[in-house]
């Protein structure tokens, strides 16, 4: 047997004294040399003293005279995975097992989720188990002795689609893709017995559009941490043939990344503005078609999903049909309550609802919409949204206005109320019924967070009712930001005109936030007691009295935030299993 303590030791960069002061009882360094150079027996109450000072399996400190020797091949540095000038013995911290050599690359400069002084040990497979190692980090080997290191994604022929790390710490991978010439590849990965879903989401953040369908991401990511199911979306980015004015950040956006170990594809489908509706789920076919086919055939999926019923609805079903896969289709609201209203819409979502194996809504409330519109209610399994309990708690109210004024450079007369409406500006949300509310109550502030095309009006229409000093525009906001404000916020009003369950519902009560909110959708749903808060006419008369209820017998933020209690990314992650899980167990 050879004795590798001397090797161990100078790997992890340890003095003879600092071995001898890690062994529990404590030795000498005369005595660490002795029994490294064989001087003294290594015998196997020493190797567990040393095995533990090193960190290391004590079997690993002996090796036998025949037994081959794991290699260090390359280093990931700024540039990328760089072979060694000649490969190096490497030390394993532990016997991985397995009968396949094992090689090693060393992390130089942190990438992506790896540190510097990271060791990855590497596994060589054949070409043809790619399809276990998908969404998972390989090394490749290229010509002239080089490597390409990244996470596998796909595969045509004989090239390998990966997307390297980001530099710096962090989780994302980076959304430039190349293909690399096939040979062997090296995987810290093995077989994994999941079951595989393709998503089809046109509502979807992207690099132009960060907080576009944020829950939507959530929700896959939640599911994807979950190991029971790997996650491949496809969220196809609409542009007209030419990109111009707003459309050029956005097909610019549509880019490949891992995003929290979800494969995002994001192909472009010609969209045509204004009048497109009719042919949006056929382009979606057109642009992702082939991709679904070439991404099955690399690694079979179990399941296709549309994260919206339409256009994406029609599209999925397309797609299930060619790939002779089981279809489930979630409705989120606007779907139901604007494109369940048009003609050509209805007839693809209902033939797409036909042919689903399973359907979802966002609340019960939308499951009967669903119904009303022809959709099979017998079908219909409600999945309640989720919420990172992380982010959104109550903050305390002064604390939150301090914060506000600090970081989003909006400070408040302490005494003054505060009331926050969170959506898109546009009419369905009613921004403007508030700001009329508004002018009953002398005063009260209005934070108004969110984007949209109705901004310009809105800020007329304060200006003219001379609120100007008293609604505050805020723009999109982060999910870190967002809780400061509605912890700081008395009430979030919202009178929407139609409603799934709105996430920003959620996240108020959350933070201890009562709400006022119209009868629409869920909404009963969650306000189930006075400590949510109240449920109005879409009426400015009506909203103000019942933000003048509120203040003058405010709820605690924390009955408040009790009242969704059963909501959380990783509940949401659960059912959404399970219910997936059902659907393949059908048959």
């Amino acid at each position: 047997m050879i004795n590798r303590i001397r090797d161990i030791r100078k790997q992890k960069n340890m003095t003879l004294a600092e071995v001898a002061a890690a062994c529990d009882p404590p030795t000498t360094a005369q005595t660490i040399g002795r029994l490294e150079t064989g001087m003294r027996n290594l015998s196997l109450t020493w190797m567990n003293r040393i095995g533990a000072a090193l960190g290391v399996d004590p079997e690993l400190l002996v090796k036998g005279e025949n037994e081959g020797t794991p290699k260090l091949v390359a280093r990931l540095t700024e540039s990328g995975a760089e072979a060694l000038a000649a490969p190096r013995d490497a030390i394993l911290p532990a016997d991985l097992g397995g009968e396949a050599p094992l090689l090693c690359l060393s992390v130089e400069v942190p990438q992506g989720e790896y540190r510097a002084g990271d060791q990855l040990w590497l596994r060589q497979l054949p070409p043809e188990d790619a399809p276990k190692i998908i969404n998972r980090d390989v090394l490749v080997p290229r010509s002239g002795g080089r490597f390409a290191f990244g996470r596998l994604i796909d595969r045509q022929g004989s090239m390998v689609g990966l997307l390297p790390p980001e530099p710096g710490n962090g989780r994302s991978w980076s959304t430039s893709q190349r293909g690399w010439p096939w040979r062997r590849c090296l995987s810290a990965s093995f077989e994994r017995a999941m079951n595989r879903l393709l998503s089809i989401a046109t509502l979807y953040p992207n690099g132009h559009q960060p907080r576009f369908g944020t829950f939507v991401a959530r929700q896959m990511e939640a599911l994807a941490a979950r190991k029971e199911w790997d996650v491949t979306v496809i969220n196809p980015i609409g542009v007209p043939p030419v990109p111009m004015g707003r459309y050029k950040p956005l097909a610019a956006a549509a880019v490949t990344a891992v995003e929290q170990d979800v494969i995002v594809h994001r192909p472009r489908f010609t969209l045509i503005p204004a009048v497109g509706g009719p042919f949006n789920p056929g382009m979606i076919v057109r642009a992702v078609l082939p991709l679904a086919r070439r991404l099955h055939a690399l690694a079979p999926f179990d399941l296709v999903d549309a994260q919206f019923f339409y256009p994406d609805g029609p599209a999925a079903a397309r797609i299930a049909s060619e790939l002779g896969l089981p279809l489930s289709i979630k409705a989120r609201g606007a779907d139901i309550s604007l494109w369940g209203h048009k003609a050509y819409a209805l007839r693809k979502m209902r033939h797409a609802a036909r042919q689903a194996a399973g359907l979802l809504a966002v609340s019960k409330a939308l499951a009967d919409d669903m119904a009303e519109i022809g959709l099979p209610r017998e079908k219909i399994t409600v999945h309640y949204t989720g919420l990172d309990r992380s982010l959104f708690r109550p903050l305390g109210r002064k604390r939150s206005c301090r914060r506000m004024a600090e970081e989003l450079g909006l400070p408040m007369p302490e005494s003054a109320p505060l009331i926050a409406t969170v959506g898109a500006l546009i009419p369905r949300k009613g921004q403007q019924y508030v700001i009329r509310a508004l002018a009953r109550m002398p005063s009260v502030h209005l934070a108004l967070v969110g984007g949209g095309p109705d901004r310009a009006a809105l800020e007329k229409f304060a200006a003219e009712a001379g609120l100007t000093d008293r609604v505050h525009f805020l723009g999109l906001l982060d999910h870190a930001s967002l809780p400061i404000v509605l912890s700081a916020a008395d009430a979030m009003v919202l009178p929407s005109a139609s409603e799934g369950l709105a996430n920003a519902w959620v996240e108020a009560l959350a933070c201890g936030t009562p709400l006022i909110i119209t009868d629409a959708g869920g909404a009963r749903e969650l306000v189930t007691s006075p400590q949510a808060g109240r449920i109005v006419p879409r009426d400015p008369d009506a909203i103000a009295r019942a933000l003048e209820d509120l203040l003058s017998d405010p709820p605690s933020p924390e009955a408040v935030a009790e009242c969704v209690a059963q909501f959380s990314w990783e509940a949401n992650a659960e059912a959404l299993s399970a219910y997936y899980d059902r659907l393949l167990a059908a048959g």
